[in-house]
């Protein structure tokens, strides 16, 4: 990766300090949300805790993007996007109408789809993390469930 890319572009937009982290494999920028999201040209907002307003954090729901030349040398930006992980939540004492209901049929009326496609060639993966797993005894289940074809699954 070229670093000296990444620097240049910094520069260039006036940002000045920065300091490498783990032997050079990070690069940390510290700069107010308006400047990074004029950069980035992505918008910031404030999101707080449900019930403890004291604790916010500043992140972006847009998509950012930098020049190609810097893209290249870039493998993400931290501190846009994600939020950290609080030890205690409340939940809100109103529920969203689809909480625990998102399925096929809402799915379709949701995105108005009115048609049922088919291609032979479309291909679908499941992703495991935070515990939860490709079960095939779920699968049929879901697939019993919302009165869906039953398919055939190939692990790798």
């Amino acid at each position: 990766a070229d670093v000296e890319s990444v620097l240049e572009w910094l520069r260039s937009n006036g940002i000045k300090k920065h300091h490498f982290v783990n032997a050079r494999e990070w690069l940390e920028v510290t700069v107010p949300a308006h400047v990074a999201g004029t950069i980035l040209g992505i918008s910031y907002y404030r999101f707080e805790a449900i019930g403890n307003p004291k604790i916010s954090f500043i992140r972006s729901t847009d998509a950012y993007s930098v020049p190609k030349k810097v893209a290249a040398s870039l493998d993400f930006v931290a501190g846009t996007h994600r939020l950290p992980l609080l030890k205690k939540m409340k939940a809100s004492r109103t529920p969203s109408p689809l909480a625990g209901s998102v399925n096929p049929n809402v799915i379709k009326k949701v995105l108005d789809i009115t048609v049922e496609g088919s291609y032979s060639k479309n291909s679908q993966a499941v992703n495991q993390f935070l515990q939860q797993y490709y079960s095939p005894s779920d699968l049929q289940s879901f697939f019993s469930d919302f009165d869906l074809p039953k398919d055939t699954v190939l692990k790798e």
